[in-house]
């Protein structure tokens, strides 16, 4: 040290000069005399080094235990300075690891000079970090923002909006008038906003992503609490639809005297009467109507306007839930509902309201208190009005009408204006020999409408004086008989007995019963009454067309009349059979001429069935739609030799029936016991050998009897959503020989097995139609290698299958089995989507429905083409395409808008299928749609690419865009921008309904674009928001006025739950 103080007399010298002098002097000392040092105290050092890195260590425990803790707090983490430190400690403790193993190993005094010098600077940094360990403030900061983070924020906030909606949609199921409360609305629209795609520096995700907490944390609350819902004040009148038939001809008069007594403050309640077909319904819903459109009569408003549907079979709990569904309120129209406490509730909600309440097809009098509905004159001043229709001028007067108007038959100049109106081309009335006798005619309708109506459509094909001539004779009732004898002027001249026989199989459904035309065709077929000499061995497609003939024709006469459209409800599950309706009158007629063979007591709420007397003269007999039977009749079995006709559909008999109870029933040939609650069937149905048709549908029945094979004569057999169905003996079906219709979909019996019985099935050389689910790549290669089973499949579900495996039973059975080792691992179909194109190819020719799901299961999901030629599927009905990875497309050749594929295609439904599912351009040259729904489809911009590039591919076609669309449904379509960049005339479109396509604020309508459009339904968000300026795409603007009447609120709660309901039964 005094040699390094000497060096202070070099004042002058430089500072840099004397600093590296001063480095050089104090290496020295290191060298000689430190570095003695240091050996000195090298097993001193070592020691105090091992425990101070002993300590270390247990303080960076300590603090990652600490940091672990707090950085477990959402997008927390480390402080860059905690980070620091324990990477440096991580090294320090490597290198006096290293310095202990050299320690061990030293041997001469060099090395221990050397570990001397390392263990005193080692202990020094040790020592440097336990103090640096020590002095953190904060060992955690807010982590940096970054996409991920965000992204899984907004996938749980909206599976917490999911679940929101979800209990909204129950809420809205139990009473359709409920509606999410004010707040919740909000709280979805905000989420809806923040769902929003957006980029933007850290800052404004970081911003984002708070805005995603909070709203997770008020979503938490919302569904901890109870009040997500609230009640919605009814909307004050809804359309109702009027049929063809619908006329006012004549009745001007009597709806402005209608319109004086709603207006006259003496007058509560309203009586209109006159004879059945007469056109007291048409009158009254004409009016509905009017306040419909106009909200008014006269300068008359009600708050509420209800309809109800009374009926001959009154049941008060019926027109109690009627009128509770337009209040909103939750009542039932079944026992073990008490009517007096809903009658309560009416009165309650009624009350202080200046309602207009409309009952139709009263038959007897009824108590208004018993009901619920206050009588007008008690309204606290209210004027409220009470208008029914009778058939009797007594219930008028028991029921102490204030004004009773009668509806009169039309005079000879009305009688004339409706025939003429109706006969289809009046040309030939110009004849002066037909003329008269077309007069005479109308004379013989005594002005009755329904007469009118029924009559000018029967002679519409008439041409010679001989056939008017013939008309004249036929028409012979007089007096009270007038409306039957002229409805049995229609009767009599239908085509033969087979069409006569067909029209009075309809009395056996239901008064005012939508009747699906399939179904009732099935019926007809089971009947033998489309059979024709030597037709035993048709296919069942021939008697189907002869039985859908039938129903146009007796459509044509007036017999039967179109049921509603299903969209008239836009919540009801899809039902791609149409319907036919039976006028009450039409009814009557064949209840009065079958009276002797029919025993037709459908949807009377029979809670015990008639004696077994009463039976044994009947040929059909309709228990159909009655409540659960508690008591079966007395005198059982009953013997019913004639017997060919039993329908006990959707009449609750109990787990199964009494024993016998079909045993003496020789003769019977129709026998439908779908969603009747059996679990078995009874074995003495195997003893019915006449028996043609056997509906087993929608029953809980576990298995099939061997006998069943005993029944050759059948030729229909429905086992469609027999879920818990697990085995048929081959016996059950190799010896059905006739059978010709075999319905499985939905069925248990393919859901617990991987292939198609085929050793049954294949033994079926009869079988026309076979419906069946299917969930393996294997199964799908039998069926399609199975000359007869593809060559009447036509109905095809493909979708896989969870957790069961096939084995043969010991008894010929196939069984449901879950044992590993035995499953299909090939794709659902095929390497590269081979097998869909086989199925197409071999199938394609008379496939009616085809629903394609993706194999999910499967880790190589489909990608691929879903490729449609011009000359496959010609006759597609139904297409359904589920849940298709992002990797799959539908292609058309040539693209574009292709007017010769898929040409019988009247229902295309496509769920969540996204990315390559971008435009819809070739649906819209699908000659044949009519019903096209959209869901969950996030890939989908728009519907119609109509470019240069996309006309129809026909040359020289000029056909519109979809041109017999009716009903269009676009849900969930998040990148959805437009329908079509400019109007399109939709000629048949009835109905739009749209939910959820934020970005869709134009719609392709000018004012004259779609002439029968009756609905648009979506938010009243939605309609606020739309545009009808078309920004150079084509004049919309006129359009707004024209739809705004047509507009109706979307009911959220019934949507979703309707829907959901629809995708389990697909």
């Amino acid at each position: 040290m005094e040699a390094l103080q000497s060096f202070s007399c070099f004042g002058n010298v430089d500072s840099t000069l004397r600093r590296r002098v001063g480095d050089l002097v104090s290496l020295l000392w290191d060298l000689s005399l430190g570095a003695l040092t240091n050996l000195v105290l090298l097993p001193r050092n070592a020691e105090r080094l091992a425990e101070e890195m002993g300590r270390l260590r247990n303080r960076k425990e300590d603090l990652s235990r600490k940091v672990s803790r707090e950085a477990a707090q959402p997008d927390m983490e480390a402080t860059n300075q905690v980070k620091g430190w324990m990477q440096r400690v991580q090294q320090v403790d490597s290198e006096v690891a290293d310095f202990q193993a050299s320690l061990e190993r030293q041997s001469i005094c060099i090395t221990g000079l050397y570990l001397g010098y390392v263990a005193s600077e080692k202990l020094k940094k040790v020592e440097a970090l336990m103090s640096e360990g020590g002095s953190f403030s904060s060992v955690v900061v807010d982590a940096a923002p970054d996409a991920d983070t965000l992204a899984r924020e907004m996938e749980e906030l909206r599976n917490l909006a999911g679940e929101i909606k979800g209990r909204i949609a129950s809420e809205e199921a139990a009473n359709s008038r409920m509606r999410p409360a004010d707040h919740v609305k909000s709280w979805l629209e905000r989420v809806g906003a923040c769902l929003q795609p957006s980029e933007g520096d850290l800052e404004v995700v970081n911003r984002l992503i708070r805005q995603v907490r909070r709203l997770k944390e008020d979503g938490d609350r919302l569904l901890r609490g109870r009040d997500l819902v609230s009640l919605a004040p009814p909307d004050t009148v809804e359309e109702l639809l009027t049929v063809p038939s619908s006329s006012i001809v004549g009745g001007e008069e009597t709806l402005a005297e209608i319109r004086r007594h709603l207006n006259d403050d003496t007058a509560g309640v309203i009586g209109i009467y006159g004879m059945g077909g007469i056109g007291k319904t048409t009158l009254m819903r004409k009016l509905n109507n009017e306040l419909f459109e106009s909200g008014t009569v006269q300068g008359l408003v009600f708050d509420v306007v209800i309809w109800a549907t009374v009926s001959r079979d009154m049941n008060i709990l019926h027109i109690q839930k009627q009128i509770g569904d337009r209040l909103g309120l939750s009542l039932s129209r079944d026992p073990p509902a008490q009517v007096n406490k809903q009658a309560s509730s009416l009165l309650k909600a009624l009350r202080g309201k200046q309602f207009l309440l409309f009952l139709d097809d009263v038959w007897i009098e009824l108590d208004w208190v018993e009901i619920g509905v206050p009588h007008p004159g008690c309204t606290t001043g209210r004027n409220s009005k009470i208008v029914f229709t009778t058939r009797s001028l007594q219930v008028c007067t028991d029921m102490v009408a204030d004004r009773k108007v009668g509806v009169s038959l039309l005079n000879e100049a009305q009688s004339w204006q409706l025939f003429r109106r109706n006969l289809q081309g009046d040309a030939v009335l110009r004849s002066p020999l037909i003329r008269p006798l077309a007069k005479e005619v109308v004379a013989r309708c005594g002005g009755l409408p329904l007469s009118i109506i029924t009559v000018a459509r029967s002679m519409a094909h008439k041409r010679t004086p001989n056939e008017w001539k013939n008309a004249i004779n036929s028409l012979k009732f007089r007096g009270m008989d007038v409306v039957l004898s002229v409805l049995k002027f229609s009767y009599d001249g239908l085509q033969d007995d087979s069409m006569r026989s067909c029209l009075l199989y309809c009395a056996l459904f239901p008064e005012d019963h939508e009747i699906g035309r399939d179904e009732l065709v099935e019926y007809w077929v089971g009947e033998g009454l489309l059979d024709e000499e030597n037709s035993w061995d048709d296919h069942i497609d021939i008697a189907r067309g002869r039985g859908h003939d039938i129903v146009s024709c007796l459509q044509a006469a007036c017999l039967l009349e179109s049921g509603f459209s299903h969209v008239t409800n836009p919540y009801k599950a899809q039902n791609l059979q149409e319907t036919v309706r039976m006028h009450d009158t039409v009814r009557d007629m064949a209840l009065h001429l079958s009276k002797d063979r029919f025993l037709a007591m459908a949807g009377k709420r029979l809670r015990k069935l008639p004696p077994a007397e009463r039976w044994g003269f009947a040929q059909r007999i309709s228990f159909m739609y009655n409540e659960d039977v508690s008591e079966f009749p007395s005198g059982l079995p009953p013997n019913c030799p004639n017997l060919s006709t039993l329908l006990l559909n959707s009449t609750g008999i109990g787990p199964s029936a009494p024993n016998g109870f079909f045993e003496f029933m020789p003769a019977l040939r129709v026998l439908d016991l779908s969603r009747t609650g059996i679990e078995e069937v009874p074995m003495e149905i195997c003893s019915l050998l006449q028996l043609q048709y056997l509906n087993l549908s929608w029953t809980s029945i576990r298995s099939l009897p061997r006998e069943l094979g005993s029944l050759a004569m059948l030729r229909q057999l429905d086992l469609e959503s027999t879920s818990k169905l697990e085995s048929i003996p081959r016996e059950a079906l190799q010896k059905l020989s006739n059978l010709k219709v075999l319905k499985m979909r939905n069925s248990g019996y393919f859901t617990y097995r991987e292939v198609v019985d085929v050793g049954s099935l294949e033994s079926l050389d009869q079988l026309g139609d076979l419906q069946i689910d299917l969930g393996t790549c294997r199964s799908l290669r039998r069926l399609v290698k199975s000359d007869l089973l593809s060559r009447c499949t036509t109905s095809l579900t493909v979708r896989r299958k969870k957790g069961y495996h096939r084995t043969d039973g010991d008894d010929g059975e196939q069984g449901c089995h879950t044992a590993a080792g035995d499953d299909d691992d090939d794709p659902l179909y095929g390497a590269g989507g081979s097998l869909l194109q086989g199925i197409i190819e071999e199938l394609g020719h008379q496939l009616r429905q085809l629903v394609l799901y993706d194999d999910h299961e499967h880790r190589n999901r489909f990608v691929g083409e879903l490729c449609f030629q011009p000359d496959q599927l010609p006759c597609l009905e139904y297409l359904g395409i589920h849940s298709f990875t992002e990797k799959a497309k539908i292609v058309v050749p040539g693209g574009g808008m292709v007017l010769s594929i898929l040409q019988s295609l009247r229902t295309l439904e496509i769920y969540g299928c996204h990315a390559e599912f971008r435009d819809l351009t070739w649906a819209g040259g699908l000659v044949s749609l009519q019903h096209l729904t959209l869901y969950d489809c996030r890939g989908v911009n728009q519907v119609l690419i109509l470019g240069q590039s996309c006309k129809p591919s026909h040359a020289g076609s000029r056909r519109p865009p979809f041109p017999v669309l009716r009903e269009m449904r676009l849900y969930h379509l998040p990148a959805l921008s437009s329908i079509s960049e400019r109007p399109l005339l939709f000629p048949c479109l009835e109905a739009l309904l749209v939910f959820e396509c934020p970005r869709l604020n134009r719609l392709p309508l000018g004012p004259r674009s779609a002439p029968k459009l009756r609905m648009i339904r979506g938010t009243q968000e939605w309609w606020d928001g739309l545009e009808w300026d078309a920004h150079g795409a084509g004049d919309c603007s006129g359009a707004k006025p024209v739809f705004l009447p047509r507009f109706r609120r979307m009911d959220l709660g019934k949507m979703f739950v309707r829907r959901a309901s629809r995708i389990r039964r697909r």
